[in-house]
């Protein structure tokens, strides 16, 4: 069985992304920082095609949160065989308006 993690799995690109490769061969570990409505639906999608999935809500950018969604992605199979990075989040500022902190919370998420 393929063990896939998928950030931002709760709309867009992430819950296509599940869409398309949910198989009776496939276990998922997902997570989305607060959309638990739109990640309910692609679960129940994924394990309808017969995946089975894991999931966590969750901060990214915190240390402790990675942690923890690694250790449950290894949990069934012991090895994390894709990683599919796609989360992301909007910010409203004007690029100058950047901080440094801004910045680097970016380039974490």
């Amino acid at each position: 069985m393929k063990s896939i993690l998928i950030t931002g799995a709760a709309s867009g690109i992430g819950a296509a992304t599940v869409k398309k490769l949910a198989s009776r061969k496939v276990c998922f570990t997902l997570t989305t920082k607060s959309n638990l409505e739109g990640l309910s639906s692609v679960i129940q999608f994924a394990e309808n095609k017969g995946a089975k999935v894991k999931y966590i809500c969750g901060d990214l950018s915190q240390k402790k949160f990675l942690k923890k969604l690694v250790n449950l992605a290894r949990s069934s199979t012991g090895s994390i065989d894709q990683f599919i990075s796609n989360a992301g989040y909007a910010d409203k500022k004007e690029f100058g308006e950047f901080n440094n902190d801004d910045l680097d919370r970016k380039s974490v998420v």
